[in-house]
């Protein structure tokens, strides 16, 4: 009788803990076709960027990183789950941006190219603020490109 009543507490116990592989869902209401969506306040600070946007009834801090790569995907907004960055000293001069909060996103291509390895790895983060200020795609690809 007593081995029983353990078993049953032990069971008990198990039954109302969650489950190790539990997530946590974070829900962002936005704007997708970013109407009347503004973005200011940008900070940077090596390859980490950080920018807050708002429209008329939401507000979201976006916070990622930056980084240089060969590859040359052409326009601003367009996306890869991995982003190529073994080549020779001067072609990772393409700068691309993958936001980490509120969400993590796939890579998104800023459309800023720059004119040598070093000029990239200096300012692709500020080249990330610029392209979500300035350019409705970037913004749009960071938030349905999501993992």
């Amino acid at each position: 009788m007593h081995f029983s009543k353990g078993v049953f507490l032990f069971g008990a116990i198990i039954a109302l803990c969650p489950p190790a592989y539990a997530t946590t869902v974070k829900c962002v209401r936005l704007d997708i076709n970013n109407t009347g969506k503004i973005c200011y306040d940008g900070s940077y600070s090596g390859v980490n960027w950080s920018i807050h946007c708002s429209s008329s009834s939401t507000g979201v801090t976006m916070s990622g990183v930056a980084m240089c790569s060969s590859s040359n995907i052409g326009t601003a907004g367009r996306s890869l789950e991995f982003i190529p960055t073994h080549s020779y000293y001067n072609a990772l001069i393409n700068c691309f941006c993958r936001m980490l909060t509120p969400a993590v996103s796939l890579w998104v291509a800023s459309g800023t190219r720059a004119s040598s390895n070093a000029d990239c790895v200096s300012n692709c983060a500020s080249y990330c603020i610029e392209a979500i200020k300035n350019k409705p795609e970037v913004r749009n690809a960071l938030f349905t490109n999501i993992l």
